[in-house]
């Protein structure tokens, strides 16, 4: 039997746990962002 290594190419690498974690950070800051821009909204 005849077993090639799987080689990895750049075009079928994607870090989809980075790309998760990424969009998660973002909507965290995303959130943080609007609360606290809906406190200086209330207090105004």
């Amino acid at each position: 039997m005849d077993k090639k290594p799987t080689s990895f190419n750049d075009e079928d690498f994607k870090p989809k746990g980075a790309i998760v974690f990424f969009i998660l950070m973002l909507l965290l800051c995303l959130l943080i962002w609007f609360s606290v821009y809906n406190i200086q909204i209330e207090r105004h």
